[in-house]
C-alpha cells in the first residue's frame, strides 16, 4: 500500500522491482486521477480515500516510510 501516492510512481517503482501488486491512495482526486491516466499497469489499484477511512483485513499494516520522491528530485538526502 502507498499511502499519499501523489502520481503513482512509487507504487509503479515496487511494481518494477519485484512487488506483485500495489494499491496507492490518495485524498487528492487529481492526483489519484492522473496515477489512473499515467499508469496502466495491471497491479496498480488507486483509490481516492483517506487512510483512516479504510477497512484493514485483520487490522494489520506493515509499514515503510519513504522519502524515495524527495531523494528522486533532489538528488539525495543530506542529513
Amino acid at each position: 500500500m502507498d499511502i499519499g501516492c501523489c502520481m503513482g510512481d512509487f507504487a509503479a517503482y515496487c511494481i518494477d522491482h519485484g512487488a506483485n501488486h500495489v494499491t496507492g491512495i490518495g485524498i487528492s482526486l487529481n492526483m489519484i486521477t492522473a496515477a489512473i491516466n499515467r499508469l496502466t499497469h495491471g497491479h496498480l489499484t488507486f483509490l481516492n480515500t483517506d487512510f483512516e477511512d479504510l477497512n484493514i483485513q485483520n487490522n494489520l499494516i506493515y509499514f515503510i516510510g519513504s522519502l524515495w520522491g524527495f531523494a528522486k528530485e533532489t538528488g539525495g538526502i543530506n542529513w
